[in-house]
């Protein structure tokens, strides 16, 4: 439910719980926001296909909203000349940031006045490569956001460095002053925080106890809520300390975890080791042949050495991954991860794991599954 880099994970799921804004954020006033962030997530879902318009009224701009964005300027052009960079939105901390930045003559001194900017996508539509569905669907999302940051950057002399990108699911916060932007930005899947229909968590992140959909959606509205973007302490902002405080937790967990791979790799020794990816080796090899000899099922590249994981396809048994995955679910079973939209080349695919923990009844269970829920 949550990736990226710009907040460490162990901050987010432990040392966030300590802080003042998540424990003066009443569980009331949560269970509220997730009902009218639901009420408007429905409604999106109730129409057919929404586009990026669509998406923005029904969806992004209501939550925003709800999250404290209640000034707010779209389509400012934010070149002062030459190629047009237009980001949908300009967020303000206040009415009268906004009413001098309205004042501005030109549209790209406008930023000056602004908090952090906006870009909303059509629902569900992929952030990290293009996918054109719709007219004017050019380019990657990402990229988009980042060229914008770096152009409003440079126009605000350092004072606009936050962005956020949505495509209604997905919401990231990106700062420009990252040591990597484009990799370190924070990213939560709203949906399944929501619990929406179709969103459910996988047996990966359900795996993690601290990470429950309660606590994603509280993440959600502490660090996309205007009052994260504004000085707390002095001039540092909620964002600020949250990164800050996360490096002293990256120390913590680095160490810990230092000393527990030590402990492994001496009871382990050179050959407890080789013989762990050979068990590996020989478990992937049978799982891909038990997989291989179910009706409609593939692997594409059986044939190539294969260490853990290895592409399955579905395409002939007239099931999508997601209704498999689903009903393997209720078996217990976590069929694998869905790649049909990140790689829609491979059709109805997904990424099948096997390590050392399982065991051959283990494969063999999935094996007799897949077969039953693909009748």
């Amino acid at each position: 439910m949550i990736s990226g880099n710009l907040f460490t994970r162990d901050y987010l799921l432990e040392g966030i719980t300590r802080s003042e804004p998540w424990r003066t954020l009443a569980d009331g006033e949560l269970a509220a926001l997730k009902t009218a962030i639901s009420k408007h997530a429905k409604s999106l879902l109730a129409i057919n296909n929404p586009n990026e318009a669509q998406t923005e009224k029904t969806l992004i701009y209501p939550v925003l909203e709800l999250l404290g964005w209640t000034d707010v300027e779209v389509q400012q052009t934010l070149s002062a000349k030459g190629r047009k960079q237009v980001p949908d939105a300009l967020l303000f901390a206040d009415k009268a940031s906004r009413d001098r930045a309205v004042g501005e003559k030109d549209q790209w001194k406008r930023y000056q006045h602004g908090l952090a900017i906006g870009e909303a996508k059509r629902w569900r539509r992929a952030l990290d490569r293009s996918d054109k569905r719709d007219p004017g669907e050019d380019g990657v999302p990402s990229t988009q956001m980042l060229q914008y940051l770096s152009r409003v950057d440079v126009q605000t002399s350092g004072k606009v460095r936050l962005g956020i990108l949505t495509n209604g699911e997905k919401w990231r916060l990106y700062w420009q002053g990252a040591l990597s932007v484009s990799e370190d930005f924070f990213e939560i899947d709203l949906a399944k925080a929501l619990e929406l229909p179709g969103h459910e968590r996988d047996l990966v992140e359900r795996a993690d106890e601290r990470l429950t959909p309660a606590h994603a959606l509280k993440l959600f509205v502490l660090l996309f809520r205007k009052q994260a973007f504004l000085p707390l302490d002095g001039v540092r902002t909620f964002h600020d300390i949250a990164r800050e405080e996360g490096k002293e937790w990256v120390g913590t967990a680095a160490a810990l975890w230092g000393i527990t791979a030590g402990v492994y790799l001496a009871l382990m020794g050179p050959r407890g080791m080789a013989e762990l990816g050979a068990g590996i080796l020989q478990r992937s090899r049978y799982a891909i042949q038990r997989l291989s000899a179910v009706p409609g099922v593939r692997v594409p590249f059986a044939a190539t050495p294969c260490f853990k994981e290895f592409v399955v396809n579905v395409d002939g048994t007239g099931r999508s991954v997601p209704a498999i995955n689903k009903a393997l679910l209720a078996r217990g079973i976590f069929g694998g991860k869905d790649l049909s939209a990140a790689f829609p080349e491979l059709g109805q695919s997904l990424l099948v794991c096997v390590t050392e923990v399982h065991t051959q009844a283990d494969l063999d269970t999935l094996a007799q599954a897949l077969a039953e829920v693909t009748r």
